[in-house]
């Protein structure tokens, strides 16, 4: 985790819950799918190599 935090990754992987719980409040199930495919699809990659993967495969 600290090389997550010292990279800036860690806060925004955080915020990322915080928006699916506002999602789920709201009722938008669709989205709420989608934030949580991005994120876990995301997550693996940055808990596995420290890395974001699909932030790589986007640029």
């Amino acid at each position: 985790m600290p090389r997550l935090a010292d990279r800036g990754r860690l806060l925004a992987t955080a915020q990322e819950h915080v928006d699916l719980l506002d999602l789920i409040i709201a009722r938008k199930a669709d989205e709420a799918e989608e934030l949580m495919r991005r994120h876990i699809g995301h997550v693996r990659g940055v808990w596995a190599t420290g890395e974001d993967t699909a932030a790589q495969a986007r640029e």
